[in-house]
């Protein structure tokens, strides 16, 4: 397989379905985002966030139809990529990071969760199974050794759209931080989501306990 030019129709896909939401939603107007690194095969890790941020003055469509040739987590300086970043450095992972496939499950782009909530029912509904199915599909394909979820919230729709069961759930205070399936291929991993949550450095300790058991 071409896997750059299956890649480059499946951001054809995405971008043909934002051109849709024209006439049908202002949300059209932010735009959408799918790739934050380069598409491999056989990833050691991929990973999943839950919507990319932004807005319309940060949107440029040609831009967002090529394809990543640099983890973006790597050349950018948001908080997430730099959280990312120091987690995985603090546990000897930093390579396994910047190997890995960045995407997130939904590729339509708001500035916050609010913002995405505040899409007609109807429209989002139609937005999110079209996301599920493509992230999918993105899995099947590359095949990743590891998925690991920004978020539990996350991890918990991918887990429903798997139809997988049995999980192992670390919590502290009565928060879940980390959660792993018993029985997914590939292995299903999610994690607090590391900018958008208040992380104690005992919760961080936890986290990176359970990374370096879990991860390759």
């Amino acid at each position: 397989m071409d896997l750059d030019k299956w890649a480059t129709a499946y951001i054809r896909e995405v971008h043909e379905n934002w051109l849709g939401l024209v006439q049908r939603s202002p949300c059209y107007k932010s735009g959408y985002s799918v790739f934050y690194s380069p598409v491999v095969m056989h990833p050691g890790l991929m990973v999943i966030g839950y919507n990319p941020g932004g807005g319309s003055d940060s949107f440029d469509p040609t831009r967002e139809q090529q394809l990543s040739t640099k983890h973006d987590y790597f050349v950018s300086d948001y908080p997430l990529a730099r959280r990312m970043r120091r987690l995985f450095e603090s546990i000897g992972k930093t390579s396994l990071l910047a190997s890995s496939v960045k995407t997130n499950m939904i590729f339509f782009r708001t500035r916050n969760v609010d913002e995405w909530n505040s899409i007609e029912l109807r429209i989002r509904k139609d937005l999110r199974r079209f996301c599920l199915e493509k992230n999918i599909e993105l899995i099947r394909i590359i095949q990743p050794s590891v998925v690991l979820t920004e978020g539990i919230d996350t991890y918990s729709i991918l887990k429903q759209e798997l139809r997988i069961t049995g999980d192992d759930v670390l919590r502290f205070k009565g928060r879940s931080l980390f959660i792993k399936n018993h029985s997914s291929s590939p292995k299903l991993l999610g994690m607090i989501h590391p900018s958008g949550a208040r992380v104690s450095n005992d919760e961080w300790k936890l986290i990176q306990e359970r990374l370096i058991l879990e991860l390759p």
